[in-house]
């Protein structure tokens, strides 16, 4: 499988998560025998859902009924984080992309 599709997917739901469950859901159909929107040959049902997902083949409205119905319609349209300045320091400036907290990871 090309590495690079699930980038492509990530072009039509922003959410990886989302990428998931269609996917997932997509390749399920694909195994019950539904019918292929991809000219790209692929290797399986899993690898032909993502190329699928990733040529965007798939309406907002089948995207929503893949994630699980409404329940999964937050997915389509998920917000990118912005990040919050640092109060009286200007914007841009090095010391506003500096986190606050000192927490040593490991």
């Amino acid at each position: 499988m090309d590495p690079l599709v699930v980038f492509d997917c990530e072009k039509v739901l922003t959410n990886r998560f989302a990428v998931a469950l269609a996917a997932a859901a997509r390749s399920r159909a694909l195994r019950r025998g539904a019918p292929t929107r991809s000219q790209v040959s692929a290797a399986g049902a899993n690898e032909l859902a993502l190329r699928e997902i990733a040529e965007g083949v798939f309406t907002p409205v089948e995207l929503v009924q893949l994630l699980g119905g409404e329940s999964g319609a937050d997915l389509l349209a998920a917000p990118v984080p912005q990040k919050e300045p640092c109060p009286g320091v200007p914007v841009g400036s090095v010391e506003a992309s500096v986190p606050s907290s000192r927490e040593t990871v490991h």
